[in-house]
């Protein structure tokens, strides 16, 4: 790096420094790429990890496809547990003012005589009508 005299090989230095910094543009360049896939997958148009695409020049996340990811995952069914507990403290907040004879006419209306005799393919819509009292 340096001869006797101390000087510097000017030529050597500048070639180092290029590849110190050539190592920095690279190192940008992933985390913009990656960043753009964050954005997009937060919005839902893309995956968080790409697919591979060896030849091709266009980013995973423009050739995505416009679905939502909530439309891929199946919907997870209430529990009975859950089910009579959001029930129960909507009846019991004072706010509500929920009377008895109508949620006893929205059981019937779903064909059952209880809330634990419901069965869970009716919870949703069971809440559905429930909500709207």
């Amino acid at each position: 790096m340096s001869d006797k005299t101390g000087t510097f090989d000017s030529a050597k230095l500048a070639g180092g420094l290029n590849m110190v910094f050539r190592g920095y543009a690279m190192i940008f360049d992933a985390m913009a790429e990656q960043a753009k896939l964050l954005e997009t997958a937060a919005q839902g148009t893309a995956p968080i990890v790409p697919e591979e695409q060896p030849d091709s020049n266009t980013p995973p996340w423009e050739d995505a496809p416009e679905t939502a990811v909530e439309q891929d995952a199946p919907k997870k069914q209430m529990t009975k547990q859950e089910f009579l507990y959001t029930i129960q403290s909507k009846v019991t907040d004072p706010t509500a003012r929920i009377p008895a004879d109508k949620v006893k006419a929205l059981l019937n209306k779903h064909g059952s005589s209880s809330l634990s005799a419901l069965p869970p393919e009716k919870y949703e819509a069971f809440l559905y009508d429930f909500n709207r009292l």
